[in-house]
């Protein structure tokens, strides 16, 4: 079960990745951009993984379980924040319908 989960997260965060990152490519470099773009953001983990083996080996891995665990709190916190400023921002106070149809209203 626990593979799974994380295989399921593991695809759903890269599906999520890629997605921003096309968005920050430019149209005329689209291609050249995303591939820094993906090869940047797996570069600390290429690295980091190397380097496991012997984490496990000195502190156990429960410790390195809990540690690869705790890891992953400030990026679920930021995207909960995220979430809240992003709708805060999209639906602006005191504006309960877009001006298209607010404005259908009065004329009609």
């Amino acid at each position: 079960m626990t593979i799974s989960v994380d295989n399921f997260s593991g695809t759903f965060a890269g599906t999520a990745l890629m997605a921003y990152m096309s968005g920050l490519t430019g149209a005329g470099f689209a291609a050249t951009q995303y591939a820094l773009l993906s090869s940047l953001y797996a570069l600390p983990g290429k690295l980091v993984s190397g380097f496991s083996g012997f984490m496990v080996a000195a502190y156990g891995f429960s410790m390195f379980f809990a540690l690869t665990a705790a890891i992953g709190l400030p990026v679920l916190v930021l995207a909960i924040l995220y979430g809240r400023v992003s709708e805060e921002q999209a639906q602006p106070q005191g504006e309960a319908e877009p001006d298209s149809l607010a404005a259908a209203a009065r004329a009609g």
